[in-house]
């Protein structure tokens, strides 16, 4: 029996019974028509096919959703990180002064000029391929990086500055060997889409609050 799984660049989660996908390279969020997505969350449930379901497959294969993949019997949704239980800017109180945020918004600006030029997909797969390697706990080091992101949020233009700023942590706690995850997460309530970076069940950018009304759909 044939397998399916989702097109390179593609990542997909469910919201409230519904499905929505990434479409990195061309930069996009997206639904299925209500058929299709019922159609998809039988193959994704391994529950029994209805009539009409392999002509909805097939349509998503045309699409470039889904493609034909011995390996799995079906698609596999993002795999979400622990659920997020504390923020570790509760736990800081960041430095204003410009030179501890100067490093973190020049980091940020060179986020936003890659987003710019290379566009989300390759910027974002550049962040994927980036060593993932975790060295050990150095919790005054994390806290140092965070403390000036935090503070640089007092410079940095707050226009859309949820991803360049949580690419720019992520990418420097990659390099630093801290650890970490990027996380892209979305709302239906209404559509909104938010970024952030996670370490465990500890927020390092954000508030709890904030992030936990998200559902993850890319987790790099």
């Amino acid at each position: 029996m044939t397998g399916y799984s989702l097109s390179p660049g593609i990542s997909a989660c469910r919201v409230g019974g519904r499905l929505v996908f990434l479409d990195l390279p061309k930069d996009r969020y997206f639904a299925l028509p209500a058929a299709t997505d019922a159609a998809l969350a039988r193959l994704l449930d391994r529950s029994a096919r209805v009539a009409g379901d392999e002509s909805h497959i097939k349509r998503l294969i045309e699409k470039g959703v889904l493609r034909p993949d011995s390996r799995c019997e079906a698609p596999e949704l993002c795999d979400a990180p622990p659920a997020a239980r504390a923020s570790m800017l509760d736990e800081i109180f960041p430095q204003r002064e410009f030179g501890h945020a100067v490093g973190a918004v020049s980091r940020i600006t060179l986020e936003r000029l890659r987003l710019r030029v290379r566009g989300l997909a390759a910027t974002i797969g550049q962040l994927q391929r980036a060593p993932h390697r975790d060295i050990a706990a150095d919790d005054a080091a994390l806290r140092d990086i965070v403390s000036a992101y935090a503070s640089a949020g007092a410079y940095a233009s707050q226009r859309d500055r949820c991803l360049p700023s949580s690419l720019a942590l992520a990418r420097q706690l990659f390099h630093r060997g801290l650890g970490g995850s990027l996380i892209i997460g979305v709302d239906l309530r209404p559509f909104r889409a938010h970024c952030w970076v996670q370490s465990g069940e500890c927020v390092l950018n954000d508030r709890v609050d904030s992030v936990r009304v998200f559902t993850p759909i890319l987790v790099v």
